[in-house]
């Protein structure tokens, strides 16, 4: 029988790992100001090299609803990006992006914006990009 660790413990865990920087620190997310709730966080991105976010830092916020982990965090990026996954506003459509769309209860925010790094360096690695510091 598996033990379900409560959403609070979940989250206490992810910002236990982001502030020792675990990982190899071309991801990453902290708590937004002192939510005591554990619900909006703040993402980073550093582009992929060799695709036309090499190099950039870009921003996004993250927002992990009652459910969360059950359900995926939603994610809004605050930098200006154009890709498949992400509409007009910013958001990133969850079925587009397979560690949203396959989302499991053991994954991470981490896991996420991984695997959306992952993305600009395959499938929109061409694509023409806003100038860097544009914004939503």
């Amino acid at each position: 029988m598996d033990v379900i660790v409560p959403r609070n413990f979940h989250l206490l865990a992810e910002l236990e790992a982001s502030e020792k920087g675990v990982g190899d620190g071309t991801v990453s997310c902290g708590l937004d100001g002192d939510d005591i709730m554990l619900t909006n966080w703040h993402g980073t991105i550093i582009g992929p090299p060799r695709s036309a976010f090499d190099s950039r830092i870009l921003s996004l916020k993250l927002t992990c609803g009652e459910s969360y982990p059950d359900t995926p965090p939603t994610i809004r990026f605050v930098s200006a990006v154009k890709m498949d996954c992400v509409d007009g506003s910013g958001m990133v459509n969850p079925r587009k992006v397979p560690a949203l769309s396959g989302w499991q209860r053991k994954m991470t925010m981490v896991d996420a914006l991984k695997d959306i790094q992952r993305l600009m360096a395959t499938k929109d690695a061409r694509t023409s990009q806003p100038p860097e510091g544009a914004t939503f």
